[in-house]
């Protein structure tokens, strides 16, 4: 049986941090005030339960660590930092995600 090559998907991406939307909406914050990322070419992978990021991404949008859980990914399995939650916009879905720090090897 052969198997069939496997294509990746990408897709622009907008990553806003949820606290500061929510400090707009009270009025504390000006919407320009609002710390957001646009990845034009964000890796979608459809089984995933988080929001994978690089951690200089992560302080650009001012995420507070909030633990840490045992996660597996392509580069294996390991612990990574779990940070609060952004608001994910991809085309029309927009979701909150919790986010998790990306992993940058295999750690057992």
């Amino acid at each position: 049986m052969e198997t069939e090559p496997v294509g990746r998907a990408v897709t622009e991406a907008r990553i806003e941090n949820l606290e500061d939307l929510w400090a707009v909406k009270k009025g504390v914050m000006t919407p320009d005030e609002a710390r957001a990322e646009t990845v034009p070419d964000a890796l979608v992978d459809t089984g995933a339960t988080l929001l994978s990021l690089p951690t200089e991404m992560i302080r650009r949008l001012g995420l507070s660590r909030t633990g840490t859980r045992r996660v597996r990914s392509s580069s294996g399995v390991g612990e990574a930092g779990m940070y609060e939650a952004v608001r994910l916009t991809i085309g029309a879905g927009v979701a909150p995600w919790t986010c998790s720090k990306s992993l940058t090897g295999p750690r057992r």
